[in-house]
């Protein structure tokens, strides 16, 4: 209805538009009515009836009021609504004397509850020269993991064209929830007081602190402090430096970080660093004092058509001790990274632990997943002596080690390692024994922390010599399966070969798991050999035997079930005159049995044995020969069984001196015999 003279707006009306947004779905349709002084704006889905803005609104000669106001956005992560009250005062008079007030509010719903922020405006001015309109923004919001709590008064100044929010002192962002998937936010906090916002950036003091932890790696609490200078990301400058602490559960260490660094227009440069842990122990090692440091300083150009990142990292590391108790010396790590951005880049670097190394190290990271190779020289295996434990009176004289390594890592499979090691031509001297000649030859594969040995061709150890009690040459064995072993990924032992006493020992296969024994077979074994390397002075044997003897290492309370041992050909045995002797004056009976052993030409022994998991020893044995004593020879039978520890046996190596004793109290021989019958 249109007023009696058209010089102002008609007295009831209402008008009507259609109009799409990128953010809604659907096309909104908006609606204006009034009537006299006041009315309403709708805004609305074609779809819905239901308002996505309602403003009632009234208009005086003092004021423009809106109250009771609602709104609702249903596209965002979570439905959000809210209510607005606003009052424009004194509007007749301009928009530099108009006062502005009233209030906005959201309301959220999440983890932890209902959330209601509100921001509140003024009593305060809009101008195009001096603006002046306090602003206060309060409450909380409940997100699905996340809650902000805010407190943040502020003033809207300058040019309502180019204005400047100025945050007033108390300013306090707050936040708190799951930030990552496992990644628990104990309070992040933003003091934003002296901040200054506007379209040329953000200016002032911007710090932040987070608290935080993760349930099965620990926590950790960072500082950051700077300033911006009309800073908008790649646009004007941000200086900061930073600092904290935390502990990593999973390697039981404690560690620091600090470092300096900015942000001018589209370069990141990160000055310093320094973050390292009081040790790392994880397994069998414990590596101390490990500390990262920058050789050079990090940089990131951002510029589209200039992007690159470049800089050098140094890790330094004091002793890794093993619990085998050897070490590796004070170790140096330095990396040269070069790429496009974070997620793109090219390692490349060196690994030197004093004497040993370098080893050459390079790669690639792309966002995803690590890569890289690790090369280590030939070098003298003597460097490697720290690495064993000193209570092993062990030293390495003489060999040769070269090994070269694949791996990479991501979080689906974790960390994958594969290549080859050799050792050549080793030599280890210890006290009892010496070793040489040692070539070894180790191709693995590591994954989900099972080592898989031989993938493709066996684990190979080869020894020329090895000294001890007596000599052990042209060693042999071949590995190959997975470690640990399982029913479907076992671990077979197999051409295990050595000669030894003038003949030879050999092992076919031992699998395992374990369901079989493996068979130990002796060849040709020479007893005057394996007299000789234990030197008893009381007795002497010659010939050559034979045996097999089953072993088991798993699944079985035995390590040796039904075992024999056979002469090959005819076997002596001498004892000592003295000896014997001896044991005559002190036993009479024992003598006279003792006196058919004297000298003993055998021409069949046989002997079954078992040898139980705690070394005792059950032997059943006959041996049939000729005797000889004062001219006369006797044909003897002797049957006997023998029981032993074996592993105190082995722990005592006076075998000779411990020799009589036994024989007088084993002695068990008629003093009497008939020289026509076997005995």
């Amino acid at each position: 209805m249109l007023a009696e003279f058209a010089n102002g707006v008609p007295e009831t009306g209402q008008l009507d538009g259609n109009f799409t947004l990128a953010q809604a779905p659907h096309p909104l349709r908006v609606a204006l009515s009034w009537q006299q002084q006041q009315g309403k704006l709708l805004l609305q889905t074609t779809e819905n009836t239901e308002p996505l803005l309602e403003l009632p609104w009234q208009v005086t000669p003092q004021q423009i009021r809106i109250e009771a106001g609602r709104w609702r956005w249903p596209w965002a992560a979570q439905p959000l609504a809210g209510g607005v009250s606003l009052t424009f005062a004194d509007w007749q008079q301009g928009l530099e004397a108009t006062e502005i007030s009233g209030r906005l509010n959201m309301l959220t719903q999440g983890r932890g509850g209902k959330g209601n922020v509100v921001l509140s405006l003024g009593p305060g001015r809009l101008s195009l020269t001096n603006s002046q309109l306090p602003l206060r923004l309060t409450g909380e919001s409940k997100l699905a993991a996340l809650q902000f709590y805010a407190s943040l008064p502020a003033m809207l100044q300058g040019s309502l064209l180019n204005p400047q929010l100025h945050m007033a002192p108390g300013a306090l962002l707050r936040m708190r929830g799951r930030l990552l998937s496992t990644l628990e936010v104990d309070e992040a906090r933003w003091p934003l007081a002296g901040v200054t916002l506007s379209s040329s950036g953000i200016n002032g003091r911007l710090q932040a602190i987070l608290s935080a932890h993760e349930a099965t790696k620990g926590r950790f609490t960072l500082h950051l402090d700077g300033r911006a200078q009309n800073f908008w990301p790649d646009s004007g400058h941000w200086a900061w430096r930073y600092w904290g602490n935390g502990y990593l559960a999973p390697l039981a260490a404690k560690w620091d970080v600090r470092g300096t660094g900015n942000w001018q227009e589209s370069a990141i440069t990160l000055d310093t660093l320094s973050t390292g842990f009081d040790r790392l122990h994880y397994g069998i090692t414990t590596v101390n004092q490990p500390r990262l440091r920058l050789e050079q300083p990090l940089v990131w150009q951002r510029a589209v058509n200039q992007s690159a990142i470049s800089g050098t990292l140094r890790l330094d590391a004091a002793q890794t001790q093993f619990s085998s108790g050897g070490y590796l010396p004070a170790s140096v790590l330095l990396l040269a990274i070069k790429g496009r951005d974070p997620a793109n880049f090219l390692f490349n670097g060196s690994l030197q632990a004093q004497e040993i190394g370098p080893v050459r190290v390079n790669g690639r990271w792309d966002g995803e997943r690590l890569r890289g190779q690790a090369w280590w020289p030939q070098q003298s295996l003597r460097v490697f002596q720290p690495l064993l434990n000193p209570d092993l009176k062990m030293k390495i004289t003489d060999g040769t080690l070269r090994a070269q390594v694949a791996f990479s890592a991501d979080d689906k499979q974790g960390f994958i390692a594969g290549g080859h090691w050799v050792v050549q031509n080793g030599a280890l001297w210890m006290p009892d024994n010496s070793v040489e000649g040692i070539d070894f030859s180790l191709p693995f594969r590591l994954q989900q922390s099972r080592w898989y040995l031989g993938p493709h061709q066996p684990v190979s150890l080869r020894i020329k010599t090895l000294r001890n009690q007596f000599v052990i040459n042209d060693v042999t064995a071949d590995l190959q399966g997975s470690w640990p072993w399982q029913e479907s990924a076992p671990l077979t032992l197999s051409n295990v070969s050595l000669a030894l006493l003038g003949g030879s020992l050999s092992m076919p296969q031992l699998r395992m798991p374990q369901h079989q024994p493996a068979i130990i077979r002796l060849h040709d074994i020479s007893l005057s050999e394996l007299i000789t390397a234990l030197k008893p002075k009381q007795i002497a044997m010659s010939g050559r035997i034979n045996g097999e003897l089953p072993l088991w290492l798993d699944n079985s309370p035995w390590l040796v079930k039904d075992g024999w041992i056979a002469n090959s050909g005819s076997l002596t045995l001498r004892l000592d005159k003295e000896m014997a002797d001896a044991i005559t004056r002190n036993n009479v009976a024992a003598g006279a049995a003792l006196d058919w052993l004297r000298y003993m030409e055998i021409s069949r022994s046989w002997a079954t044995l078992n040898l139980n998991a705690i070394g005792d020893l059950t032997m059943q044995a006959e041996v049939n020969g000729t005797s000889r004593f004062s001219n006369r020879d006797q044909h003897v039978n002797l049957n006997y069984s023998h029981q032993e520890n074996l592993f105190q046996l082995w722990r005592s190596l006076r075998f000779g001196d411990n020799l009589q004793s036994w024989v007088e109290q084993k002695a068990a021989l008629p003093s009497q015999k008939d020289p026509k019958n076997d005995n």
